[in-house]
C-alpha cells in the first residue's frame, strides 16, 4: 500500500492534458481534475508499481462513476490499457513510497534549508549586535579616557569635596559620575576663568542658603548659576566678611583632612563636616591663608 496521500501539480487546473479532456468529455476542469483524482488514488492505494491486474476500461469506468473516462485519460496519455491489466505511466515519479520518500526528503531539504537561513540571520544579527556593543564601549572607554585625561587632580578634589557636601544637604542624592563632574570643574575654571577659590567661596554660600542648597547640587548647577550665586554673595555681609582680609583662597596639596573626615568645619553646624563653608579649612585642599 502506497499511503494516505499523493502528489498532485499546482498547475494541474490549466495543464493542456487537462484542457483536451474537457474537450472529450464536454465537462469542466474541476470535474475532470475529480475524475483523476478518484483513479490516482485507487492505483495509489492498490497497485506498487502502477499496474492494476485484473482492471479494464470499463470497471475503471465504474470505478470512477463516469462512461468514457478511461479512454480519455488515454487519449492524452495517462493511461495505458493491457491484456489483463491497466497501468499509469510514469507511476514512480508521482506515486508509490519512492515518490512519496523524494517528495518527503525534499519538503525536509526546504525545511532545513529555511531553517538553516533563519539561524544564519539570527547569528548574523548577534554578531552585529556584539560588534555594535563591543564598539559602543571602545567608544565609552575612549570618551571617559579622555574626559579622565583632561581634569586636573585638584579637579577632582574639588568634585570629591563638593560630594560630601552635597551628602550631607541631600544623602539620598543619586551617586554621581565624579570624572564628569571633575570635567565640569575644568570647564568652569578653563573656559569660565572660575578658579577654585572662587568656586569655593560661591558654592559655600549656596549650601549656607536655605534655598540655594538644596537646587546646588552638583557642578553643573553651580556653573549655571555662577554669575547670580556670586552677585548675591557679594552684595551679602557673608560675602563682605569673606573678602574683607583682602586676601584670596589658595589650594593647599599638602592639607588631606578633608578627605579624611579629620577637619570639621563649624560654618552649617553639622558636626563632622568638613569646612567647606567655616573659615578653617581644608575642604577640597582649599585653605584659607593666615
Amino acid at each position: 500500500m502506497a499511503g494516505d496521500w499523493i502528489k498532485m501539480r499546482a498547475d494541474l487546473l490549466t495543464h493542456p492534458k487537462v484542457v483536451r479532456m474537457m474537450s472529450a468529455l464536454k465537462a469542466d476542469k474541476f470535474r475532470i481534475v475529480g475524475g483523476l483524482l478518484s483513479v490516482w488514488c485507487l492505483f495509489d492505494a492498490h497497485s506498487e508499481d502502477g499496474q492494476l491486474s485484473g482492471y479494464t476500461l470499463e470497471l475503471l469506468d465504474d470505478m470512477a462513476a463516469w462512461p468514457g473516462f478511461s479512454q480519455a485519460m488515454m487519449s492524452v496519455g495517462w493511461l495505458i490499457s493491457g491484456p489483463e491489466s491497466l497501468e499509469l505511466p510514469r507511476f514512480d515519479a508521482h506515486n508509490g513510497q519512492s515518490a512519496k520518500r523524494r517528495a518527503q526528503e525534499s519538503d525536509r531539504k526546504r525545511s532545513v534549508r529555511k531553517a538553516s537561513a533563519s539561524d544564519a540571520d539570527k547569528m548574523r544579527t548577534r554578531e552585529e549586535k556584539r560588534r555594535e556593543d563591543i564598539e559602543e564601549d571602545k567608544s565609552s572607554s575612549l570618551s571617559e579616557e579622555k574626559v579622565t585625561k583632561k581634569y586636573s587632580d585638584d579637579d577632582f578634589r574639588f568634585a570629591e569635596g563638593m560630594l560630601k557636601s552635597v551628602l550631607r544637604v541631600a544623602p539620598k542624592t543619586k551617586p554621581p559620575s565624579l570624572e564628569k563632574w571633575a570635567d565640569t570643574v575644568r570647564l568652569m575654571r578653563e573656559q569660565d576663568g572660575i578658579t577654585h577659590s572662587e568656586m569655593a567661596a560661591v558654592f559655600r554660600f549656596a549650601n549656607q542658603d536655605p534655598f540655594w542648597s538644596v537646587n546646588i547640587l552638583s557642578p553643573s548647577k553651580l556653573r549655571e548659576q555662577f554669575a547670580a550665586l556670586d552677585a548675591k554673595m557679594r552684595g551679602s555681609t557673608h560675602g563682605s566678611h569673606q573678602r574683607s582680609s583682602g586676601k584670596s583662597w589658595e589650594i593647599d596639596h599638602d592639607d588631606t583632612s578633608w578627605l579624611t573626615g579629620e577637619a570639621e568645619g563649624s560654618g552649617n553646624g553639622i558636626p563632622g563636616e568638613p569646612d567647606i563653608q567655616g573659615d578653617a579649612g581644608g575642604m577640597y585642599g582649599l585653605e584659607k591663608p593666615h
